[in-house]
C-alpha cells in the first residue's frame, strides 16, 4: 500500500495491514510526511527478484520526508536475511534526505528480520528521532549506514546479531526482557513488573492523530509517555487511501494501548 503524504495531511491510523509483499515497504510504502499510528502491521516481506537489488523496509519503507510513525506494533515483518542479499530494515526502513528528520516513537517491534536492522534501518545520509520504542526477539535491532542518530528512552533487548550498529543507544537505553503479557497470542500489553513500564522520557509528543480519538485508545492510554504501543486490533484492512483526511478514513478497528503504569 502507498502512502503518499508530501502535504503533511495524509494518516493510517488503526488499521491491521499484513501479507503484503514488494521490494520496497511489503506492508506500506510512504512517501512524503505522513502520520503513521495506532496500527497492527505484521507478516510482511521485502523481496527482490536479484541479490544486487536493494529490499527494504518489509513493514514500512519511507521515502523523502519527515514521517512520523507513533504507538505501531510491527511484528514478524522481514526483508532477505542472506548476508549475499541486500535486505535492510525488517519492520522500518528510512531514506530522508538532508534537512528531514522522521520520528519513530512509543512502537512495539517484536520478531521482525532482515540482514541489517531487523527492526530498523536508516539509509545513508538518513537520520531519525528514535525514542521510547521496545525492540526485541528479532534477527537484528537498530541500524544506519551513517553514523549520528543517537536513540534514546529504547528498550533493545534478545537480537540475534547486535542491538544497535551504526546508532548509538543514548540516555535512558535499557537492554532487559520488557516482559509483555502475552506477545505470541498477541497481547503487547507490558506486564506490571516490565522494566520498560516506567522508565521512558517525559511526552514527546501529543496524539499523532489527525482523526477523532478513538474510544478504546482513549480509555487505556494515561498521558505520560510510555515505550510501548497498541495491542489488539479487531478488523484486518490492507487498504487506505492516502488523501487528505479531516476525519478517518473509514471506521477503524479498536486498538488497546500496552502503555501501563506511570
Amino acid at each position: 500500500m502507498t502512502v503518499i503524504g508530501t502535504d503533511g495531511y495524509a494518516a493510517v491510523d488503526g488499521f491491521t495491514i499484513q501479507n503484503g509483499a514488494a521490494r520496497f515497504g511489503g506492508g506500506l510504502n510512504v512517501l512524503g510526511s505522513p502520520v503513521i499510528a495506532h496500527n497492527l502491521i505484521r507478516f510482511n516481506v521485502a523481496v527482490s527478484g536479484a541479490s544486487t537489488l536493494l529490499a527494504a523496509g518489509g513493514g514500512l519503507y519511507a521515502a523523502a520526508g519527515s514521517p512520523t510513525v507513533a504507538n505501531n506494533v510491527f511484528v514478524g515483518n522481514r526483508a532477505p536475511t542472506n548476508s549475499t542479499l541486500y535486505g535492510r530494515g525488517g519492520a522500518l526502513y528510512f531514506d530522508a534526505p538532508g534537512g528531514h528528520l522522521p520520528r519513530v516513537v512509543h512502537n512495539t517491534l517484536l520478531t521482525n528480520t532482515a540482514a541489517s536492522g531487523g527492526g530498523l534501518f536508516l539509509a545513508t545520509g538518513t537520520s531519525a528521532r528514535i525514542a521510547n520504542n521496545i525492540v526485541a526477539f528479532g534477527s537484528s535491532g537498530l541500524a544506519a549506514a551513517s553514523p549520528g542518530t543517537v536513540a534514546t528512552y529504547n528498550c533493545v533487548f534478545g537480537n540475534t546479531t547486535n542491538d544497535y550498529a551504526g546508532i548509538t543507544a543514548g540516555s535512558g537505553s535499557l537492554s532487559a526482557d520488557p516482559r509483555l503479557v502475552a506477545w505470541r497470542s498477541g497481547n503487547y500489553r507490558l506486564r506490571a513488573d516490565s522494566p520498560a513500564s516506567r522508565w521512558a522520557t517525559p511526552p514527546l509528543m501529543p496524539a499523532p492523530s489527525i482523526s477523532t480519538p478513538n474510544p478504546a485508545v482513549s480509555r487505556n492510554v494515561r498521558t505520560s509517555a510510555r515505550m510501548s504501543s497498541p495491542a489488539r486490533h479487531r478488523r484486518t484492512s490492507n487498504s487506505c487511501s492516502a488523501r487528505q483526511l479531516p476525519t478517518r478514513c473509514s471506521s477503524p478497528p479498536q486498538p488497546c494501548s500496552s502503555r501501563l503504569h506511570p
